[in-house]
């Protein structure tokens, strides 16, 4: 029997990771579905705010600091969110040495839970991707690639009082430049309208 080709085995192990995702994502929508059919049928409508911190990865390189600032509204169990994501090594672009550096500028629309202390959401969407990549210290050489792509979100969390939440929220951008996902620990300040 041959051996498979390293190249053809991290391209698969890619293609397992990029479906598992989609996988992921289809289960928390079950979830925020089921969640939202055994509710009250009392409006709800929230505003809140997302800052994170956590990693980013794409098929080609190692994880990268991601850091994230969002603006989500809920009506109901509609969701619609504005995200601001940057994630890159070290210190991105400001520092000294090789860098590399993306952005994501994303208005997403998606399904939410009702629930007071438990929040579970999933989002699709559209945006801007940034793709900067080239030498620190002479920006002359700094190439930035932008393009526009799909958008992907989740988000669960733990609401222990009326306008804080503490949990995990999930990214992606498919885009024709570079795929990347990644997730990371987030604080929502939030407040019923």
């Amino acid at each position: 029997m041959k051996a498979e080709h390293p190249a053809l085995a991290e391209h698969n192990s890619w293609m397992i990771h990029k479906l598992s995702s989609k996988v992921i994502f289809l289960l928390v929508l079950l979830c925020c579905r089921s969640v939202h059919a055994g509710e009250d049928e009392q409006t709800v409508r929230r505003l809140w705010a997302n800052f994170g911190l956590g990693l980013l990865k794409s098929s080609e390189e190692q994880a990268d600091l991601s850091r994230l600032l969002s603006l989500s509204y809920q009506h109901d169990w509609h969701l619609f969110t504005l995200r601001y994501m940057v994630a890159s090594n070290d210190l991105g672009c400001e520092g000294v040495g090789d860098c590399k550096e993306f952005k994501d500028i994303s208005l997403l629309y998606g399904f939410s839970s009702r629930g007071q202390k438990i929040h579970a959401s999933i989002s699709i969407g559209g945006g801007l991707a940034s793709i900067q990549e080239g030498h620190a210290i002479d920006e002359s050489f700094n190439e930035t690639e932008k393009t526009f792509g799909l958008a992907l979100a989740t988000q669960v969390f733990w609401r222990p009082i009326k306008a804080l939440g503490i949990g995990l929220y999930g990214l992606g951008n498919i885009n024709p430049e570079r795929d990347l996902f990644g997730g990371m620990l987030s604080i929502q300040l939030f407040g019923n309208l």
